[in-house]
């Protein structure tokens, strides 16, 4: 069987919009917005008990309606999803496929758990 989950959060802040830096110490923090992001999405992940994905996915996240670019989006959902423990670590990823859907408000997530078969391929194109 197939691990495998549909979730809708709101729109994640651009990455841009994530961190503030103290420079008198040089760390970095959570904005406010971010802040507020994390905990509202997080409520709405709570809301629809999620499965746990273990090991590697795919994963595809559509976000309505356009606003920026799109590739500033994904940072966001998939620390919230280590966050909440719905995939083990974003390391794991095999695919993620971003884009903006008019249909959708907020952030649509799917996420498929994946058997990885890892072949070997030489320079000529041989599999061992």
């Amino acid at each position: 069987m197939t691990d495998y989950a549909c979730l809708v959060v709101p729109m994640p802040p651009s990455t841009n919009k994530l961190y503030g830096t103290n420079f008198a110490t040089r760390q970095r923090f959570n904005s406010k917005q971010y802040e507020a992001w994390i905990w509202e999405a997080g409520l709405a992940l709570n809301q629809q008990h999620p499965p746990a994905i273990k090991g590697n996915y795919t994963m595809t996240l559509s976000f309505g309606p356009r606003k920026g670019d799109v590739g500033n989006r994904e940072k966001a959902v998939s620390d919230l999803l280590v966050k909440h423990r719905i995939i083990e670590d974003d390391s794991l990823a095999d695919r993620i496929v971003l884009q903006w859907d008019a249909n959708v408000v907020g952030c649509q997530i799917e996420i498929e758990a994946v058997e990885t078969v890892r072949t070997k391929v030489s320079a000529a194109g041989m599999t061992s």
